[in-house]
């Protein structure tokens, strides 16, 4: 059996109710003048050893917001900072942007299946998960000590489809991502 690592977080998103359009951000700051941080979870792996990017799951509070999410996952907390100088990528619901400056710091992508209701009409949980090989390893660095390092993997949520992708005020997304040794 393959040792697994787990990570989770969440955040709540500004008291705006502006519809989003395909190609908008999901984040917890409208912030559009400054660097935004992007969102972080430690996976703790075992020094030197490669992990392997596995799940990922996204939930939120809103039963009728009912997007599809693309998940974008970086190195740094932010894409503007040095030693990367990166582009800033900017708040909630603006336009999603990538640059050619900020490929060095940019892990990868991938889609989570459409937000669905989970349970019986009145709960308040819209769920999407994926759980397979997302193809993107993980690797701490080496050290001396033998114990196990935190990685950290920062995120940005991205709209790319939906039937229903009006936010509530406040809405709370809550993420979950699994990771394993090779």
């Amino acid at each position: 059996m393959r040792n697994a690592t787990r990570a989770v977080d969440e955040f709540t998103r500004p008291s705006d109710i502006s519809a989003y359009t395909i190609g908008d951000v999901i984040a917890a700051t409208v912030s559009l003048t400054s660097t935004t941080p992007l969102r972080g979870l430690a996976l703790a792996l075992a020094p030197g050893e490669p992990f392997r990017l596995a799940g990922w799951s996204l939930a939120t509070n809103k039963t009728d917001f009912l997007a599809t999410v693309r998940v974008h996952l970086y190195s740094v907390p932010d894409t503007a900072a040095a030693p990367n100088s990166g582009t800033a990528l900017v708040g909630d619901n603006v336009a999603m942007v990538q640059t050619y400056n900020n490929l060095a710091v940019r892990l990868g992508m991938f889609d989570l299946p459409a937000l669905a209701l989970q349970h019986a009409a009145g709960d308040n949980l819209v769920f999407a998960s994926r759980f397979e090989d997302l193809d993107i390893v993980l690797s701490p660095a080496s050290n001396t000590g033998g114990y196990a390092e935190a990685v950290k993997v920062y995120y940005r949520y991205e709209i790319v489809g939906g039937s229903s992708i009006t936010p509530a005020s406040g809405q709370t997304f809550y993420t979950r991502a699994a990771a394993l040794w090779l």
